[in-house]
């Protein structure tokens, strides 16, 4: 079981269930790594936009819509 506990952090999901119930230390190596990488998410945090980024985007918002509809216009005159 020591080979187990070796493992490199890519070769730990490769591991039978059955290691896992005699070896607890491997299991809380995992939960460790899973704990740290929250950590992680937790510093990432959305960005505020500013104010030339949020007119650009909702100038491409308008032009979606203004060409559904020039789309639904020219179908429509293109079945009558």
């Amino acid at each position: 079981m020591s080979a187990v506990n070796s493992l490199e952090p890519t070769e730990v999901y490769n591991v039978c269930l059955s290691e896992l119930k005699h070896n607890p230390q491997l299991v809380e190596n995992i939960l460790q790594e899973h704990k740290e990488s929250q950590k992680k998410l937790q510093h990432l945090c959305e960005r505020k936009l500013g104010l030339g980024l949020k007119i650009f985007i909702w100038s491409l918002r308008l032009y979606v819509f203004l060409m559904i509809i020039a789309v639904l216009i020219d179908v429509s005159h293109s079945i009558h």
